[in-house]
């Protein structure tokens, strides 16, 4: 094997080495760093308001440890063809939220896509970082609405390094802002306004359905079409077809979503159609879908929707099971138009964080205390082993004082006998070394000298360099001239010495 090619094997082999603890190790991080205000663990609850003709739709749910359960639904008819007005929405939620007690929970109004705009516009790379900024900006071209006069919001659906493909959901802030008021003065905060479409596309990709698929929404009076892509709403459109018979408004409305499904035959990805009939529909439309969809198809109530839903399924209201799923799944399909395209980074519940913070400062604290109360404990008994034993110590230390005492005369007795000879040690030196023809009269010995009187039968002057070579004098001189004594028949000398310093 030549080395460029082993090169090439190792690299490989540690390249998909390094994918392999990538992946295995992504789970154990998320364990090691979850906090317990994340999505994933937290508790959260949601009420979704769906308004419809003839009636207001209410689905009360709530997550805990990823799981969503749906708590209650209801259906509040009013007046057959009409509208629920802002007065009517909030009563009838402000009983709703006590009947379910409800009161904190967040609130999400859906709106019929009939009421909003839908637009798909594509915009380049380079605005991605202020595409919000963008989206205001050109919202009147988009759009019929100006960002002055309209709630709207935005999502990316494509991307890639030249352009960004967005989907922007608009509707005029006079048509919602009453029903906002109304609720307010209940006493409850809409946190977020969807649209219809948007909240089916998250219904059906919580479903498992909402990969590449195409929705169709359709009673007698017309229909309401989306293509899903990767669980977002990729396109829409809507038609009002009043007095059409069942066949011809299916076959119509097949006729319009067919450009979405040779888009989606054109790039080979598996889909399907999802159906939801309402109305006379609902009982009639089945045999036409037979006769007329040859595409492979499902009716909406017959999905498994993976979601806990008390009692039947029958009349499950939809567009607002889909708007609390939008809340209550992280990074659900759906755009909030109360925000006007502005993304808010998520804050971490910070009470979580406290009470961390506290049971750490709180070891903290114990950690740093508990050794001085340790050693503080030990002080005391030391301190009582001290008193017990006090008068020992006084005795002990007065024998000490006076071995200290009887040191300090030893060493100045020492340091004086280093210091300079002994008295009988230079009596005894000059007995050795002066000759026998002369002899000392007298001796005088000091601190620092000594000084000799006497008599040398022979010359004095001889004596010097003999006392010169003792090892304890020095500096040896006659202090007065030497004389002849005739009665001694000898010379009389005075000399005087210095006395050796030992170092």
């Amino acid at each position: 094997m030549t080395a460029p090619s082993a090169i090439r094997k190792l690299t490989a082999w540690a390249s998909d080495a390094s994918a392999r603890l990538r992946k295995m190790g992504k789970p154990v991080w998320r364990v090691l760093t979850l906090s317990p205000g994340d999505d994933a663990v937290s508790r959260k609850r949601a009420i979704g308001i769906s308004i419809e003709k003839s009636c207001v739709s209410i689905v009360d749910g709530e997550r805990f440890l990823s799981r969503i359960r749906i708590r209650a639904m209801r259906r509040y008819p009013l007046e057959e063809g009409r509208v629920a007005t802002p007065e009517s929405v909030a009563n009838t939620v402000s009983l709703a939220v006590r009947e379910f007690r409800a009161k904190n929970a967040e609130i999400c109004l859906d709106i019929p896509k009939a009421w909003a705009i839908v637009q798909f516009a594509e915009l380049p790379a380079t605005v991605k970082e202020t595409l919000s900024d963008v989206v205001s900006f050109e919202l009147d071209r988009l759009t019929p609405f100006s960002s002055d006069l309209a709630f709207y919001d935005f999502r990316i659906i494509e991307e890639n390094p030249e352009k960004l493909r967005i989907a922007v959901a608009a509707v005029r802030s006079d048509l919602v802002q009453p029903y906002v008021t109304a609720l307010r003065e209940k006493g409850i905060r809409v946190d977020a306004v969807r649209v219809s479409m948007t909240c089916m596309a998250a219904l059906l990709g919580h479903a498992g359905q909402g990969a590449d698929a195409v929705f169709l929404d359709i009673d007698e009076h017309g229909y309401e079409a989306a293509l899903i892509r990767n669980g977002d709403l990729s396109s829409a459109l809507a038609e009002r077809l009043e007095g059409d018979g069942d066949e011809s408004i299916i076959s119509r409305a097949m006729q319009e979503i067919a450009p979405f499904i040779d888009q989606l035959r054109t790039e080979g990805k598996p889909h399907r159609i999802i159906f939801h009939l309402r109305g006379r529909l609902a009982d009639r439309g089945h045999p036409v879908l037979e006769k007329l969809v040859t595409a492979p198809c499902r009716v909406l109530d017959d999905i498994d929707l993976k979601v806990e839903i008390p009692g039947r399924r029958d009349g499950i209201p939809y567009s607002a099971l889909g708007g609390v799923l939008a809340s209550l799944r992280p990074n659900a399909a759906g755009m909030n138009l109360l925000t006007k395209g502005r993304r808010r980074d998520a804050v971490r519940p910070m009470v979580v964080t406290a009470i961390l913070g506290l049971v750490v400062l709180c070891a903290a604290i114990f950690f740093m205390i508990s050794p001085i109360a340790i050693e503080g404990k030990r002080l005391e008994e030391l301190d009582r082993q001290i008193s017990l034993r006090k008068a020992e110590a006084w005795k002990i230390e007065a024998v000490r004082k006076e071995i200290d005492g009887v040191s300090r005369e030893i060493a100045a007795i020492n340091d004086l006998k280093a210091g300079r000879p002994m008295t009988m040690d230079i009596i005894k030196e000059l007995t050795a070394i002066l000759p026998k023809s002369a002899w000392i009269a007298r001796m005088r010995i000091t601190d620092t000298g000594v000084d000799i009187e006497g008599y040398a039968s022979g010359s004095a002057a001889e004596l010097l360099p003999v006392l010169e070579r003792s090892a304890y004098l020095q500096k040896v001189e006659f202090s007065s001239p030497t004389v002849r004594d005739p009665r001694m028949n000898a010379d009389r000398f005075v000399i005087k010495m210095e006395l050796e310093r030992k170092q």
